[in-house]
């Protein structure tokens, strides 16, 4: 298969892992509502927090804590890997679309190296959230994940105070490498996000 077909495949593949999107992160006729009908998009958060799942280690994908900001109703959370070599990772997050929103994403430093650019997108769908990193077409080689450097930073939106399980839905999440196979992932681990 010469260059041009891999690169063609490549970009279609993550394309297609996270424009489920699409149709989805515009939130149609949602308006964040609660489970009794009231609007609390006016509430005022104090406090935001999120504690990762145990297990975080070698050969495992997961999420850290990054930065919270109760006044702007935002937190964001860092995607991290360690022991993996890989081009890319995509995922399906679910979680309470009532609690938050995933509005986007931005690229981490752990796929860089040899200039390579780093394609970042994310947003909600109806049960949680996607996202996709990936190196860009130009350069064909795995990064080797590392604890110390995120792969990228998912940005999150907070409708109103309560407590959700933000979790991998492994089957629907994928780390390749640069052949486009499939990299084996111990755990994929997510967390408990807490809104008060």
């Amino acid at each position: 298969m010469n260059k041009f077909k891999i690169n063609l495949l490549i970009l279609t593949v993550f394309v297609l892992a996270i424009l489920g999107l699409s149709a989805c992160s515009s939130g149609g006729n949602e308006s964040h509502q609660n489970e009794q009908g009231d609007d609390d998009s006016g509430h005022s958060a104090t406090s935001i927090s999120f504690t990762s799942d145990s297990g975080a280690g070698t050969g495992n994908i997961w999420l850290e804590i990054d930065s919270t900001n109760p006044e702007s109703k935002s937190f964001k959370l860092k995607v991290v890997g360690d022991g993996l070599a890989v081009y890319g990772v995509a995922g399906r997050l679910e979680f309470d679309r009532s609690i938050c929103t995933l509005d986007g994403a931005q690229a981490g430093t752990a796929l860089e190296g040899n200039s390579a650019k780093i394609v970042a997108k994310a947003g909600s769908n109806d049960k949680g959230g996607v996202f996709g990193f990936s190196r860009s077409v130009e350069f064909m080689h795995s990064a080797q994940l590392s604890k110390d450097k995120a792969i990228g930073t998912l940005e999150f939106t907070v409708s109103k105070t309560g407590t959700t399980k933000i979790a991998f839905v492994e089957d629907r999440s994928k780390a390749l490498d640069q052949e486009l196979k499939s990299v084996d992932v111990v755990k994929w681990l997510g967390g408990t996000l807490v809104v008060k």
